[in-house]
């Protein structure tokens, strides 16, 4: 058996600051792995990481590295937040180093160019890891680093998955909740995307409350039918990964897809925005 000191987060996006600085303020130590040295030398020197978080104070908790084999041998979990696309390459070269015994749960909200492979399928392909999690919800990473009340899901087939990282996040300020409906909760957090452009679109062309209720409500009909299709159930789709999530981001300015649907709604073209 491994002697772990550290939690790991891979990937120094937004959502994985988020996740290593959250960990961090609870008392853990996370090596926070970035493929960017400038992010690295950022966190180290002025515990920020302007690309992502901008002037957020990030907890001092955090080691940024750009060592993947330091994070494996040291960490009991590891969250990978990554884009889809970086996904699978970098999951392959964790697998190089992780043991049968560690936890590993996807924060990545996307399926996998081609295959359409969920990322939960991708740790399977890719690594010896059997106790895998999904972790998704109604997270705005700005408000959660101002430290507002926020919730999310983490979902799967092992119960010591659910509660280790239920344990290690859960806070006064910061909550998970339990489901083994891993596809369910994963496929909430990738739906909703298309449903929230969607509802940008509606506002940016001057349409009310009506239509945005007619977007989302339908919208949350369509996530469970394709759900289904997938094996997920459906109540998983009202809750805090389904419905929870997509209010947020259908609603919020600071919803990147939501912002993407209403400039194009307003002449601008994808690079613009």
């Amino acid at each position: 058996m491994q002697n772990y000191d550290s939690i790991g987060v891979v990937g120094a996006n937004s959502w994985g600051t988020t996740l290593a600085h959250l960990l961090g303020k609870h008392g853990h130590r996370v090596l926070l792995w970035a493929k960017e040295p400038e992010i690295v030398e950022d966190i180290h020197q002025n515990h920020r990481n302007a690309k992502f978080t901008y002037d957020f104070p990030l907890s001092e908790k955090i080691v940024p590295t750009q060592d993947l084999e330091q994070v494996a041998r040291r960490c009991e979990v590891v969250i990978v937040s990554l884009s889809s696309q970086l996904f699978r390459p970098i999951v392959y070269q964790l697998g190089n180093f992780l043991h049968a015994d560690q936890i590993l749960t996807s924060a990545c909200q996307g399926l996998a160019s081609g295959t359409h492979c969920l990322m939960h399928q991708i740790i399977q392909e890719e690594t010896c890891i059997k106790k895998i999690g999904v972790l998704s919800g109604p997270n705005l990473f700005q408000e959660i680093l101002k430290g507002s009340p926020s919730a999310g899901v983490i979902a799967s087939r092992y119960h010591e998955v659910i509660h280790k990282n239920i344990h290690i996040f859960s806070s006064p300020d910061f909550k998970l909740y339990g489901s083994e409906d891993v596809p369910g909760v994963e496929l909430s957090g990738i739906i909703k995307n298309v449903i929230a452009i969607a509802a940008g679109i509606a506002d940016g062309l001057g349409f009310g409350s009506n239509t945005k209720a007619l977007v989302v409500t339908r919208g949350i009909s369509e996530m469970a039918r394709i759900g289904v299709k997938f094996g997920a159930k459906p109540i998983t789709f009202t809750g805090l990964a389904g419905i929870g999530d997509l209010i947020v981001t259908c609603s919020s300015k600071l919803s990147p897809n939501y912002r993407v649907g209403y400039y194009l709604a307003q002449s601008q073209s994808l690079s613009q925005i």
